[in-house]
């Protein structure tokens, strides 16, 4: 019987005979401009070449990597996430890891099973929106020594670095536009609010309202009952659904401040189809995102800039700056909202007939 093959040494082995932190390994064997303590960098390339570790152009070459990372998102239905996806991916080439993407498909549990399946493959980081309620899980991963950075949702009680957006500012900016072109009845439309980045939304709305003497009337906060995959596409779906309760309201508002923007061209996209209603002329909208899709709708949606390819760079950064630095600092970082006027909105202090 033939002898099988000699195990590969990892990094980790490295690391066990060393006596260094396998980030510390990492940092030596990767190249990485990190400050390492020569001595520490002589031994750990000594120990490397006598247990023969080669990174081979072959494993290179079919994307293995000695660091991998997990990344896991709500849901790729919405144009938001594949952005942040996009801006980790961008990043990531400069820190040569693998990174491996998760769609939860907004189900806590399918997002419970991803962080057991990462875990099992011994991933050194991950980059989570998470849906939980508790979280125990990414406790979990704190024991596991596993560095979380955790994007669009805020969390308390983690020790892990966050990026978010000032959500409940941008509800603000977004109420502000809408009474400086002269809206006084202004309606909320959105999913139910299970994220906590929904509730800053509609806090921010109200916020607004109050800040501009508007009434925040209860039938003008149009919210769904339910929250499943509509044919892949749940948040346009989900904007058609509350376009049709929009227009059954008995007075209706002159504008609607959707959710995010997915939802907002789902509501014009059924008003103006099904309703038969001039956008803006008869109704405004504004979304929140500012995804790529926004810019290319008839009209042009006008929407809050939330910058989430930068979410996603500036995450992976953070990432493996725990991971390859092992310091201790974590940091929360909130990224400021922008007003992007295109053409949904009508000014109603302009007192000439809208044709459109």
């Amino acid at each position: 019987m033939k002898p099988g093959k000699p195990k590969k040494s990892t990094i980790y082995d490295i690391a066990s005979k060393t006596g260094f932190s396998a980030s510390t390994v990492s940092r030596v064997l990767s190249g990485s401009t990190y400050p390492v303590h020569e001595q520490t960098r002589r031994k750990i390339l000594e120990c490397a070449q006598e247990l023969h570790y080669v990174r081979s152009a072959q494993r290179a070459r079919f994307g293995f990597r000695d660091l991998e990372i997990g990344v896991i998102l709500p849901n790729i239905s919405n144009p938001f996430y594949p952005q942040i996806a996009m801006g980790i991916l961008s990043e990531a080439k400069k820190y040569n890891c693998n990174v491996f993407f998760c769609d939860s498909f907004r189900s806590e549990e399918n997002q419970r099973e991803y962080i057991r399946s990462l875990l099992r493959k011994k991933i050194r980081g991950i980059i989570i929106s998470p849906l939980f309620k508790h979280f125990s899980e990414l406790e979990l991963l704190r024991k596991k020594d596993v560095e979380i950075v955790v994007v669009d949702q805020e969390i308390e009680g983690i020790s892990c670095s966050q990026v978010q957006f000032d959500t409940v500012k941008g509800g603000i900016l977004a109420v502000d536009y809408l009474a400086s072109m002269g809206h006084r009845e202004i309606a909320f439309l959105g999913a139910p609010l299970t994220r906590i980045s929904r509730r800053e939304a509609l806090e921010g709305f109200k916020i607004g309202m109050m800040k501009n003497s508007l009434p925040v009337r209860e039938e003008n906060v149009i919210l769904s009952d339910i929250e499943e995959e509509i044919g892949g596409s749940y948040e346009f779906e989900n904007g058609r659904i509350l376009a049709e309760r929009f227009m059954k309201l008995q007075n209706r508002p002159t504008a609607i401040m959707a959710v995010n923007d997915m939802t907002a061209i789902g509501i014009m996209q059924w008003l103006m189809l099904e309703g038969r209603v001039s956008i803006p002329g008869q109704v405004s909208i504004i979304g929140f995102d500012n995804v790529y899709l926004s810019k290319m709708v008839t009209p042009p949606l006008t929407t809050i800039q939330q910058p989430a390819y930068e979410t996603g760079k500036l995450a992976l950064k953070l990432l493996m700056d725990r991971i390859n630095g092992g310091g201790s600092d974590v940091y929360s970082i909130s990224l400021e909202p922008e007003l992007i006027i295109r053409g949904t909105v009508r000014d109603l202090n302009n007192k000439i007939e809208y044709w459109r």
